[in-house]
């Protein structure tokens, strides 16, 4: 989802005296239906039958407002809510990134939408309550105080989809607890650009990885029941938004659809298989058609081939763009009933003058035909559908949450704070790890005298002076946090929320990597210090060990688009002089995808990727450092040699120049041309540990033809002295083929824990459909299925044939 750069006017005073704003003496909507004769209110009959019921009393009005979200306008007054839900009659209303209630705390947020809700309830005719939403895309993220995980590039990395399975259940019982009932998330997008702001939103470049852990993300925040959801999911952005043609946010892609089908709606499928509840549109465009005009992506693909049975919700803004920004309509009502007649059920509007803009366009259109009853119906049906399921009806006077409940709930719950910890210690990804002095750089001993150091980052020319990496919790819990983008870390130019409110208190959870390491040495004889760039290199002199912390400031979106992707040069220049001063130097990266950084990297002794870790990242990166928790985290990206080398991921196809990897064996390599082929520095499913992992008896049967699957096993062996988990990657290679397909690619994965010395066979089943290509002739005129032959699967050194009939 967007937000504006531009923000609303706050003169009116935030206090929660002003929220309930004489309600009760306000006059109800006229006609107040009887509860005997409202049918709709049973809840002992089915979902459809009450919808039905609802849907035959609702005049066009009332029907075409259930088909606006409008952005909620903080404080809440009398004159915007009648004008939202009553007048307009939105059907949702949502928090844009850093659109919040002041004091932004979870009781404030339960209140200010029990007021919402009361209003919209009391005073419509046919009483029908509102969905909230916003977006908790790593935690409930708008939120001060609310616990924040890791992006989900970090998720990535973990590979643990049981893990990513009850961090959303956590944020989505926050969530609830504050009335909010629905989550723009999770980001189905694969990554392809690391040149793109949006990179780091999803949980890395591979369809199969992100799939699996995109269902148990949806389960996770909707429960083990799609009828009934906790909160409901978002299937976002549908489709193919992630490779922009020049890696800029909300621009043109062109993706042939052989390309579209294999990689990146994969996800989205296994999104709908998961019972996902809604969908969020491209904001883009992709060859040539914007998104939201896009009947095929809307409804023939997402609607008739996957079986999506939920609603669409357009992006920021994005029914108005058709005629503002992508000039394929001459009016608003064009532009409308372009993005309806496509398959567009709610338009996002970033205030209530657009949601008003909105209805009466679609009442012109529906008054003269443009856009047929039928459709309204469809798209409403879709919408009431989801707020019976919600429970919303169920819940007399008016849905309504207990402030109290989500203090207690959102606020220091150890349960949160525990699950964030792990995500970031399984998140961290140990990269390199050389010998310094006949010894692993890594783990430090927390006896040691280390000394910390890093530069400070402006997001902006015109931001302030922030504090350095290490010391910024800002830059370490990234953009979508409290603002768009991100908390205030000092540096920032806009759209930043504060990361304390002195009037309660309350402030963003977490410890900094300079906290994390000084509070791990405690009570162990060693010492961590400080040190500015310009005195780092002498104060590493003197040091056991020193770390540098470099990376990105917070940032989303478009602000985020980077032309280079290069390390900063002062950050590369810090890491380089420490390195020369003392060799156990250890990197650490704070930062939404892989730099480029090829001097620091040399340099160091070791070198840690964090990703944006979240609240508990400055203690994560501790237990990594210092050995307390053994590394497991996988690169979910590949990461790149070269700032050219973008777009860039592992499935690169064969061809007549792709063998070059950068060195002079090859002829184009021998003049300074540069490498044609896949050759990162650290491949996609990269990372070490502590600990050593052998593989032996792999074996691969299929069964069950070209929609069956591979049932393959294999015996992982801790090979080391340390107890250690292990991200088991099974690759299928298929030597010959029809249509081109990657030298390997990924078709199932496990996480494993093993003891020292341990050996556990590993199930690495998984549908043959994981191998389906479109078929045809340049114009992927066929279908998407397997083609039967020969296969081969690998894990590490094994490798198995199998063969699909």
């Amino acid at each position: 989802m967007n937000s504006r750069l531009i923000r609303r006017s706050t003169a009116l005073g935030a206090t929660l005296g002003l929220l309930l704003i004489g309600i009760a003496g306000a006059s109800p909507g006229s006609a107040a239906t009887p509860e005997a004769a409202a049918p709709w209110t049973d809840n002992s009959k089915p979902v459809h039958a009450r919808v039905d019921a609802l849907l035959g009393q609702m005049t066009v009005k009332e029907k075409v407002g259930q088909m606006v979200q409008i952005n909620t306008a903080f404080p809440l007054t009398q004159t915007w809510m009648q004008q939202a839900l009553i007048t307009d009659g939105a059907g949702s209303l949502l928090s844009g990134g850093g659109d919040v209630p002041s004091p932004n705390i979870p009781n404030s947020w339960a209140s200010n939408i029990n007021t919402l809700q009361q209003y919209a309830v009391e005073h419509s005719r046919l009483h029908i309550p509102i969905i909230y939403g916003y977006d908790a895309v790593h935690g409930n993220n708008n939120v001060l105080g609310a616990e924040i995980f890791p992006h989900g590039i970090g998720m990535g990395a973990t590979a643990d989809a049981a893990l990513v399975s009850n961090s959303e259940a956590a944020t989505a019982r926050g969530a609830k607890a504050m009335g909010i009932r629905w989550t723009f998330a999770p980001v189905l997008e694969v990554s392809r650009d690391a040149r793109y702001g949006r990179y780091y939103e999803s949980f890395g470049e591979d369809p199969v990885l992100d799939s699996v852990l995109g269902a148990a993300a949806i389960k996770g925040f909707q429960g083990n029941d799609p009828s009934h959801p906790v909160i409901a999911a978002t299937d976002k952005h549908f489709a193919g938004y992630s490779e922009p043609i020049a890696g800029h946010d909300r621009t043109m892609a062109q993706i042939p659809l052989r390309y579209l089908q294999e990689t990146f709606l994969r996800p989205f499928e296994a999104g709908v298989d998961a019972g996902v509840a809604t969908a969020m549109a491209n904001s883009a465009s992709i060859n040539n058609i914007p998104v939201h005009a896009s009947h095929y992506m809307l409804t023939d693909v997402l609607h008739d081939q996957m079986g999506f049975k939920g609603f669409v919700v357009s992006d920021w803004q994005d029914v108005f763009a058709l005629k503002d920004s992508y000039h394929i309509a001459a009016t608003d009502k064009d532009a409308i009933r372009i993005a309806v007649m496509a398959g567009v059920d709610m338009t996002m509007c970033q205030d209530e003058p657009n949601g008003s803009r909105f209805v009466n366009a679609l009442l012109a259109d529906v008054q003269d035909g443009s856009v047929p009853m039928s459709r309204i119906n469809q798209a409403v049906r879709r919408i009431l559908t989801l707020k019976f399921q919600l429970g919303l009806f169920d819940q007399k006077p008016f849905p309504k949450a207990d402030p109290a409940a989500a203090d207690a709930t959102v606020l220091n719950n150890p349960m949160d704070v525990a699950l964030a910890r792990r995500a970031a210690d399984e998140s961290m990804t140990l990269l390199k790890n050389a010998t310094v002095k006949g010894q692993p750089a890594l783990p430090l001993s927390k006896s040691n005298k280390i000394v910390v150091s890093s530069t400070a980052i402006k997001a902006v020319p015109w931001g302030g002076n922030p504090e350095p990496i290490a010391k910024n919790l800002a830059d370490q819990v990234g953009g979508w946090t409290l603002g768009w983008q991100g908390a205030d870390g000092g540096g920032e130019g806009c759209c930043t929320q504060p990361t304390s409110d002195a009037s309660n208190g309350n402030h963003l959870p977490g410890e900094t990597v300079f906290q994390g390491l000084q509070s791990a040495v405690q009570g162990h004889g060693g010492t961590v210090t400080w040190a500015d760039p310009a005195a780092a290199p002498a104060a590493a002199a003197s040091a056991d060990a020193a770390i540098v912390v470099v990376g990105e400031p917070p940032y989303a979106e478009g602000v985020g688009d980077t032309e280079s992707n290069a390390l900063a040069a002062d950050q590369t220049d810090l890491v380089q002089k420490v390195a020369a001063a003392n060799p156990r130097t250890i990197v650490v990266v704070i930062a939404g995808r892989p730099k480029v950084m090829n001097e620091a990297i040399n340099a160091a002794g070791g070198l840690v990727m964090a990703y944006l870790p979240g609240s508990e990242g400055g203690n994560a990166v501790a237990d990594v450092v210092f050995g307390d928790v053994n590394p497991s985290g996988r690169l979910p990206v590949s990461w790149a040699r070269n700032v050219g080398d973008q777009p860039f991921f592992y499935q690169y196809l064969p061809g007549t120049n792709s063998g070059s990897d950068g060195t002079t064996a090859f002829f184009f390599a021998c003049c300074g041309f540069g490498s044609s082929g896949y050759d990162p520095v650290f491949s996609f499913g990269f990372g070490l540990s502590y600990t050593g992992f052998s593989y032996s008896n792999l074996h691969a049967v299929s069964s069950g033809g070209r929609n069956g699957t591979i049932q393959a096993t294999v015996d992982v062996t801790n090979s080391g002295t340390k107890a250690g988990d292990d991200i088991v990657e099974a690759f299928a290679a298929q030597p010959v083929s029809a249509v081109l397909v990657p030298p390997k690619r990924l078709a199932s994965f496990s996480r494993v824990h093993l003891n020292a010395g341990e050996t556990k066979t590993v199930v690495l089943n998984f549908s043959t459909q994981n191998l389906a290509v479109v078929q045809g002739d340049i114009d992927a005129s066929g279908p998407l299925s397997v083609e039967p032959g020969a296969y081969q699967l690998m894990v590490e050194n094994q490798t198995a044939n199998f063969t699909i009939p």
